[in-house]
């Protein structure tokens, strides 16, 4: 019984959560209260107006890799041709993460436009087997879709 006494009166786990605040348009940290970033003087107030599409675009160069699958996923799913470039850039990054690549080949199949199918030609040469492969299954995905 002493044992229990002694877990029930342990002082309460700190539950506050630390958050890490981002410049859209850099993404180096900035504080909470910044109303400019101090790394590259981008006015924060400028991306209330921004649009969803340009808000993701931004978030291609977010420095947490999940941010930018999400960004990427949401991007194909919108069937966003101004994505296009910026997944051209990714695709033809050589130190990009496989995974990443692979988002972004799934993403081209959901973009109807020929500058999808052109990329995903390119990208069937790519050094990974695995990422050669994805591409190549999108492309005859996209060819019986359009049969």
């Amino acid at each position: 019984m002493d044992r229990l006494a002694g877990f029930f009166c342990q002082p309460a786990i700190n539950t506050e959560v630390m958050i890490t605040y981002y410049c859209p348009n850099c993404w180096n940290e900035i504080s909470e209260r910044d109303q400019v970033c101090p790394q590259c003087g981008y006015v924060l107030e400028e991306d209330t107006h921004l649009e969803l599409e340009e808000k993701l675009l931004m978030s291609l160069r977010h420095p947490v890799p999940d941010i930018q699958m999400m960004a990427v996923q949401i991007l194909g799913n919108l069937g966003s041709i101004l994505a296009l470039p910026q997944f051209d850039i990714i695709l033809s990054d050589p130190d990009a993460d496989v995974y990443l690549l692979r988002e972004v080949i799934q993403s081209l199949s959901k973009i109807r436009h020929p500058k999808s199918a052109e990329l995903l030609r390119k990208v069937r040469a790519h050094s990974s087997p695995l990422i050669s492969r994805l591409a190549e299954e999108q492309l005859k995905r996209i060819k019986a879709l359009d049969e």
